[in-house]
C-alpha cells in the first residue's frame, strides 16, 4: 500500500477572562499534505488575514504550501523545490516589502535556500547560499545593527554555527562560523543581558545534551559562554519572560524525561539551575504563550508518545501549574475518508510532532501516517 501522511491542525482559542478559567483548544483540523513533514511555519503569505502553513519534506526534497481559505478549509499547493534534505524553515520577510520570504535549511545540500515571496502565495525560485556541514535548524534575525535580517544556522555535522550577513534584497554574505560542540540541533535570537545586541542559544543533542549561549557584539560575531547541561533529547528553545522581570528566560523540551526544563535569565547570559515541569510522554516541542489571556505566559508541549498537548499554565514567577491535556488522542476513525494530496481516502494514526507559536495562537502540528483505502 501507498503510504501518505496529513496535518492536524489544533488552534487553541485564547480565554479572554480570570485566570481561573479553564483552558480549551478548538477542535483538530485534517490538513492532508505530503509525507513525513519534518518542520513547518506559518504566515500569511497571501496576505489575506489567514495563517497559512508551509511545511518541509526530507524524503521528497519539497516543500508544500497550505493556503487557508476565508471558510477555514485549506488549499494544498506544490511541491515548491529548495535544496536537497530541507530540515528546518521559517517565514520572514528579508527585503522590506512586507510579504513573508521562504528561509530553508537543507540538511544534505549544506546550503540555505532563500525563496522571496510575492504576497499571493507564490514565490521566485530559490537561491542558495553555502553553510557548514548538515544544517539543522536556523533562526532569522537581526545580527548586526544594520536594520536587515540576518541568519543564523546550526551546523549538526561540523559542530557549528554560521552567521549569513543579510542584504537591503533578501541576499547574503557569508559572516562568522562559531563552534558549538555536542551536534548542535535547534537555535534561537534573544538580547538576553538587555544590551541591545541579539544574543543566540542553541541546544546540542547529539554528542552531548546541553544549552551553548552565544553573547552578540553587535556586529555578527559572537563570544562563547559555558555550556549548560540538561536532559537528554531537548527541543527547540522557547523564549520568553516567564516571571515578570524583562530577562528573557528560555524553555527546552526534554523528550527522555518527560519534562520541560525551565532556565531563568540573569540578564547577563546566565542561568538559574532548571526547574523541571513534568509533560505529557515524550514531548518533542515547546511553545510560549498566553493562552489564558491572563498576561502570563504559559508553556505548551506537544507530546509525541501521549498524543496530547500539554498547558502548563503559568504564574508569572518562573514557575508553572500542573498540566492539563489540553487536547487528545486523535482517533484514527476521525481521519477515514480524508483524501491526501487529491487522491484516495485515508485511514491514519496521529502522533504529536511539534508545535509552534502563531500570534494569539498556538499550533500543535501532528504528523500523521497512513495507509490508503480501496
Amino acid at each position: 500500500m501507498v503510504r501518505c501522511t496529513a496535518i492536524a491542525v489544533v488552534l487553541a482559542l485564547l480565554m479572554r477572562a480570570a485566570a481561573s478559567a479553564e483552558v480549551q483548544l478548538g477542535a483538530p483540523v485534517a490538513v492532508p499534505v505530503a509525507a513525513r513533514p519534518a518542520a513547518i511555519a506559518a504566515a500569511d503569505v497571501d496576505r489575506d488575514g489567514g495563517v497559512d502553513f508551509v511545511t518541509a519534506h526530507p524524503g521528497s526534497d519539497a516543500l508544500w504550501l497550505a493556503r487557508r481559505a476565508p471558510g477555514g478549509e485549506f488549499a494544498i499547493t506544490g511541491p515548491l523545490r529548495a535544496g536537497r534534505e530541507p530540515s528546518a524553515v521559517q517565514l520572514i520577510d528579508l527585503n522590506g516589502d512586507r510579504n513573508p520570504d521562504l528561509v530553508v535549511a537543507n540538511m544534505v545540500g549544506d546550503t540555505v535556500s532563500v525563496l522571496i515571496g510575492h504576497g499571493d502565495g507564490t514565490f521566485d525560485a530559490p537561491r542558495d547560499w553555502p553553510v557548514g556541514h548538515g544544517p539543522h535548524g536556523l533562526v532569522a534575525a537581526t545580527l548586526d545593527h544594520d536594520a536587515t535580517i540576518d541568519i543564523a544556522v546550526v551546523n549538526q555535522n561540523d559542530d557549528t554555527v554560521l552567521v549569513l550577513l543579510g542584504g537591503t534584497d533578501g541576499t547574503f554574505t557569508p559572516g562568522e562560523t562559531v563552534s558549538v560542540n555536542g551536534g548542535p540541533s535547534g537555535i534561537a535570537a534573544a538580547d538576553l543581558d538587555r544590551n541591545g545586541d541579539m544574543d543566540l542559544v542553541v541546544v546540542t543533542s547529539v554528542d552531548a545534551a546541553a544549552l551553548v549561549v552565544l553573547m552578540g557584539r553587535g556586529d555578527g560575531t559572537f563570544s562563547s559562554l559555558e555550556a549548560i547541561p540538561v536532559g537528554s533529547l531537548p527541543s527547540q528553545p522557547a523564549v520568553g519572560d516567564f516571571n515578570g522581570d524583562h530577562v528573557p528566560d528560555i524553555a527546552v523540551a526534554e523528550e527522555s524525561s518527560d519534562a520541560v526544563a525551565v532556565f531563568i535569565g540573569h540578564g547577563d547570559g546566565t542561568f538559574e539551575p532548571p526547574l523541571q515541569v513534568p509533560t505529557g510522554a515524550f514531548p518533542r516541542a515547546v511553545a510560549a504563550a498566553d493562552v489564558d489571556g491572563d498576561g502570563l505566559l504559559d508553556l505548551l508541549t506537544a507530546d509525541s508518545f501521549a498524543d496530547t498537548i500539554s498547558v502548563l499554565r503559568g504564574r508569572g514567577n518562573g514557575t508553572f501549574e500542573t498540566r492539563v491535556a489540553a487536547a487528545r488522542q486523535i482517533q484514527a476513525e476521525r481521519y477515514a475518508g480524508l483524501k491526501a494530496e487529491g487522491e484516495r481516502p485515508v485511514s491514519v494514526n496521529a502522533r504529536a510532532e511539534g508545535a509552534l507559536l502563531d500570534k494569539v495562537a498556538i499550533t500543535a502540528v501532528r504528523s500523521v501516517t497512513g495507509t490508503l483505502l480501496p
